[in-house]
């Protein structure tokens, strides 16, 4: 059995990670609806970095993690 321990709704926003791309350069993320870079603002927060399973976002006063697909295996 699949669970889906997806926890890309934050608890202050309704941000939701939809899709990471990667192309030659670097990756990009799909965050409710819009494509993001590295760099780039995302309501109160800016985009630290894009791995191929998670999107990191900080302000001033913290840090989130945006995670895509966090499956575990259950028996």
């Amino acid at each position: 059995m699949y669970v889906n321990n997806n926890k890309s709704v934050t608890q202050n926003t309704e941000l939701k990670l939809q899709s990471i791309i990667k192309n030659s350069t670097a990756f990009k993320a799909i965050i409710s609806g819009h494509i993001y870079r590295v760099g780039d603002a995302v309501d109160d927060f800016r985009v630290l970095s894009i791995n191929s399973k998670q999107v990191v976002l900080a302000n001033d006063d913290k840090q989130i993690k945006l995670e895509l697909y966090d499956y575990e295996i259950k028996k």
